[in-house]
């Protein structure tokens, strides 16, 4: 990626996070709610955003930057013995820095951020890593994301991200400042799921118990070379499982587990669609549950869940799991080219396709 091109995308992360931000303030301010911010490679970056903005004198309570791994246990209110086994940058911390700053400030809202900016890894964790988190009235989330570009687009497009999140999760169904008129429609993602029967397969909410399994499976060289993830794939697996806004089913066949499926869904009335992405024991392969397990999901996310529009991304080169969703009537829409960066490091061409309702099969 040239300089000039990263200058481009911070410029345009940049914008977004403006954007984004006014609308927070003015949401805040409506609510008569409070913000504080706590965080690392963003430097201050993020409360930036926000006091840039008129009212912000109105929301904006302060924050800290706690750069240092030291500052984040002294400062930021991580425990030592998180950071000690987890590392600075990490989920779990980011998610202790936005609870923390959110009780020493007195705010209704913490928002954190922590990463790898580069130009140089740190502590075996990738340049482009990081995480944000969201602490507020009705609970905590942590997003993670692989981004591209130099120092100042990592650290841009981080704040981005943290403004996005916390937009999302003003207008999630439990937040108590104007929920937005999707999520009341079509209800949380969260909460008590049901158990779904395909005619090969059973869907149900994934738990603790399931981690060794799904683990397993993932580790499988046919699944890993699609999927791949970090080398502890049961914590990976288990974080899978505590993100409210995917849902984790697993996937039963024959009384025993074969494999998940997760769900989300967008929350924006204006592109209303849901999207699905599972993987399979190898071992189980040609057996017909992968189709049944998709056409069973997406009943309950058409019939249950009351969604025109489903989307799955597989890798353009993925032709049997091209072929199983067909089977249930997905249609390719376009190649989306270099969309996902595989496990050997490259650039991967993705194949969008979508499924209306009434197409169904």
């Amino acid at each position: 990626m040239t300089a000039g091109r990263d200058a481009a995308e911070a410029a345009g992360g940049a914008a977004v996070a403006a954007g984004d931000a006014a609308g927070v303030v003015r949401r805040l301010a409506a609510a008569g709610q409070t913000l504080a911010t706590a965080e690392s490679l963003t430097g201050g970056l993020l409360a930036a955003a926000f006091v840039a903005m008129p009212g912000a004198s109105t929301v904006f309570r302060g924050g800290t930057v706690v750069y240092a791994t030291d500052l984040k246990e002294s400062l930021g209110g991580v425990s030592a013995g998180l950071l000690a086994a987890r590392g600075p940058v990490d989920p779990e911390v980011a998610l202790a820095l936005a609870r923390a700053v959110r009780d020493r400030c007195g705010a209704d809202w913490g928002v954190a951020t922590t990463g790898v900016a580069g130009p140089e890894a740190q502590h075996g964790v990738p340049v482009g890593t990081v995480h944000v988190a969201v602490a507020g009235p009705s609970g905590a989330d942590v997003r993670s994301w692989r981004l591209d570009g130099d120092r100042s687009a990592v650290r841009t497009g981080t704040v981005a991200a943290a403004v996005a999140l916390l937009v999302e999760r003003l207008a999630a169904p439990s937040a108590p400042s104007a929920p937005s008129a999707l999520a009341a429609a079509v209800g949380a993602t969260s909460g008590s799921l049901p158990t779904l029967a395909g005619a090969l397969v059973s869907l149900r909410p994934a738990t603790e118990a399931d981690v060794p399994a799904l683990a397993a499976i993932r580790a499988a060289p046919e699944v890993y070379a699609r999927w791949g993830g970090d080398a502890d794939l049961t914590a990976e697996v288990r974080s899978d499982l505590d993100d409210p806004d995917s849902p984790t089913f697993v996937i039963e066949a024959d009384g025993r587990v074969v494999g998940a499926i997760q769900y989300y869904e967008e929350s924006d009335p204006m592109y209303r669609h849901a999207g699905m992405d599972l993987y399979l024991d190898p071992a189980v392969a040609g057996r017909g549950l992968g189709t049944d397990t998709v056409r069973t999901m997406a009943r309950y996310l058409i019939r249950d869940r009351g969604h025109h529009r489903l989307v799955i991304d597989p890798a353009a080169d993925n032709t049997a799991a091209i072929r199983t969703y067909q089977k249930v009537g997905f249609r390719p829409v376009g190649v989306m080219r270099r969309y996902e960066r595989g496990p050997d490091g490259r650039w991967h061409d993705g194949l969008l396709m979508d499924l209306l309702a009434d197409e169904l099969d």
